[in-house]
């Protein structure tokens, strides 16, 4: 040890240079540490509001995605997509729920064949930024869904008794007159 290492008396603690540069060293490594450690956390937390806005499917809807729905009803467009929703919702295995727009959508636009999709070119092609899901639905009942005159006439002059049962004729009829003459049947 050299006399140059040892610290002056006058510090009061008698440590060398030797010592007192690894406490200068270690200081500056735990405070690099703690910087590393706020950043790290930061990042953290901007990636995860980043997720949150641009939320992409996870695994699981991605691979449940691609469930068997049944063929377009083009007589009754909201009753299938009833079904439909019910069937994103909760599978009869109970195992999982697709939940994201973009899942949604792409299931919808794998279900529909040609014809179909004729109608919805337009969204398809150019599909929108956001509720993909619910433009393509809103625009296939739209298109599919007879007007509420044409369902009025068909209920006024086209319903028979035939070999249904009364209870089935009343049901179409209600299901014809929509929610404007719901209560006069």
């Amino acid at each position: 040890m050299n006399l140059n290492d040892v610290v002056a008396p006058s510090s009061g603690r008698g440590l060398t240079n030797t010592d007192r540069s690894r406490d200068t060293r270690s200081s500056v490594q735990r405070q690099t540490i703690a910087k590393l450690e706020q950043q790290l956390a930061e990042t953290r937390a901007a990636q995860q509001t980043l997720q949150d806005r641009t939320r992409e499917p996870n695994i699981d809807e991605v691979k449940n995605a691609n469930l068997k729905l049944p063929s377009f009803w083009q007589r009754d467009p909201a009753l299938w997509f009833a079904q439909v929703e019910a069937q994103f919702h909760m599978h009869p295995t109970h195992t999982y729920k697709i939940k994201a727009d973009q899942s949604k959508y792409f299931t919808i636009v794998a279900a529909l064949d040609c014809s179909v999709l004729q109608s919805v070119s337009d969204i398809l092609t150019n599909p929108p930024e956001t509720q993909k899901y619910e433009t393509i639905k809103a625009k296939l009942i739209s298109a599919y869904t007879d007007s509420q005159e044409k369902q009025l006439r068909k209920l006024l002059n086209e319903l028979e008794l035939g070999d249904r049962k009364p209870s089935q004729l009343l049901r179409e009829m209600k299901t014809l007159a929509g929610e404007l003459c719901y209560s006069v049947i």
